[in-house]
């Protein structure tokens, strides 16, 4: 027997097709908004939390860390005056041994009459340097003007002998360094005084050749015995080749030609 639906069926059939999608959906937007919900709950537990050691953090780097630096300054700090107080140290005993000595050769030079060399010297101003001017020319403020200086005058600092006088000008003293390129000058070397002849290379430096045979170390005294006690400077480097009977020996100033501001010109 066959039946025909009236409205109210269809009605309730069409009800029972929608209301299985429409609870799921209910169901994952409650899902949603609980989960949500939740997120953000704990979120603003958490943060309500960490709050406190955060702003530890943040002061503790604002205050804590320039503390640190400080200590850490302080200790580089006293780790560098502890050096200079070494060195300090150590510069009085160099000048006490160098009285010590000049006393000693004072005395030996007493008892053999021979004249002791007294340091009468000008300070005398650089106006132009051999990075100024063309090979190893100094140029002294004043000149004729003046009445202080005269031709091959020794140009000296402290013990080291550096050129003699060459010219003078109106307002200006030209000197010639004994390292310019080509000058020699007869120098006696370390403590067997071994006798050479020094020829200035330019820039301070200066080169000589000897037998290969003979004793010379890196570190030797050089001193020019006709200019008095002033020294040259001390062996640099030491060179020597089994197919040359000689051995070249290479050194320079003591002292650095670019930066002299003053020098010292004997009387």
């Amino acid at each position: 027997m066959t039946y025909r639906l009236g409205k109210t069926d269809y009605r309730e059939m069409n009800r029972q097709t929608w209301r299985g999608p429409a609870l799921w959906v209910v169901l994952v937007l409650a899902f949603y908004l609980w989960g949500s919900f939740l997120s953000t709950g704990v979120d603003r537990y958490l943060s309500f939390l960490s709050y406190p050691f955060l702003k530890i953090n943040i002061y503790a780097r604002e205050h804590l860390s320039g503390m640190a630096d400080y200590f850490i300054s302080r200790g580089v700090l006293e780790q560098k005056i502890t050096t200079l107080e070494n060195e300090q140290i150590r510069l009085r005993c160099i000048v006490a041994d160098k009285e010590v000595l000049q006393t000693e050769n004072n005395d030996l030079k007493t008892q053999l009459l021979l004249p002791i060399r007294k340091n009468n010297s000008m300070l005398a101003e650089i106006i132009s340097r051999p990075d100024q001017t063309p090979y190893d020319i100094l140029l002294l403020d004043g000149g004729l003007n003046t009445g202080r200086f005269a031709i091959n005058q020794l140009v000296i600092i402290e013990n080291i002998a550096l050129g003699r006088v060459m010219e003078l000008g109106e307002r200006y003293t030209k000197v010639k360094l004994f390292s310019s390129y080509g000058n020699e000058l007869p120098v006696i070397i370390g403590k067997k005084s071994l006798p050479a002849v020094a020829v200035g290379v330019g820039g301070g430096n200066f080169t000589m050749t000897l037998p290969r045979d003979l004793a010379v170390l890196e570190g030797d005294s050089i001193s020019a015995p006709l200019l008095g006690d002033f020294v040259l400077g001390n062996v640099g480097k030491i060179i020597k080749d089994e197919n040359n009977p000689s051995q070249k020996i290479i050194f320079k100033l003591p002292v650095n030609i670019y930066e002299l501001r003053f020098v010292q010109v004997l009387k």
